[in-house]
């Protein structure tokens, strides 16, 4: 996480919350986080949530909306490994390469990065996600991450 001028982290974390009351009214603190699996991801910081913040009915919402972001995450990645296997397929039956199938694995892994970053653009925050998945369907959006991200194009 950039500092920003700042001498710390969570210095910076906790100026990103200034002019947010709502979320800091639900932060008790911003410490220096020691997840190995959060960060990898190069998060160094997280918020702490106050004791009984948020509403029972809060907590629900936002539980649905990760079930929410989660089933269409879920779906999405079964449509990516579509490709993939047909890319095998296609590789047994001479269709394609050795290099044009690492090329369709590459242009997999990128096309799931974008949609990781989707998935995950609110930063835990699933209320924002699930909002914007259900304003693309109400306007017919459907997001094509294959068609989104480029392939490589053939190596020699």
């Amino acid at each position: 996480m950039a500092t920003h001028g700042f001498d710390t982290p969570e210095q910076a974390a906790m100026a990103e919350w200034d002019g947010c009351p709502e979320a800091q009214a639900h932060v008790l603190r911003i410490e220096r986080c020691s997840d190995p699996d959060l960060s990898r991801f190069g998060n160094t910081v997280r918020a702490v949530a106050r004791a009984g913040s948020g509403s029972s009915s809060e907590k629900a919402r936002r539980e649905e909306a990760r079930a929410t972001v989660a089933a269409y995450h879920q779906e999405q990645l079964r449509g990516l490994l579509e490709h993939v296997r047909d890319g095998f397929d296609r590789l047994d039956s001479g269709d394609l390469d050795a290099f044009e199938l690492d090329d369709l694995i590459h242009h997999y892994k990128q096309a799931t990065k974008r949609l990781w970053v989707f998935c995950e653009a609110g930063g835990g925050n699933w209320t924002s996600t699930a909002a914007a998945l259900a304003d693309m369907r109400a306007r017919g959006v459907e997001r094509d991450w294959w068609a989104e991200t480029g392939g490589r194009g053939r190596r020699s």
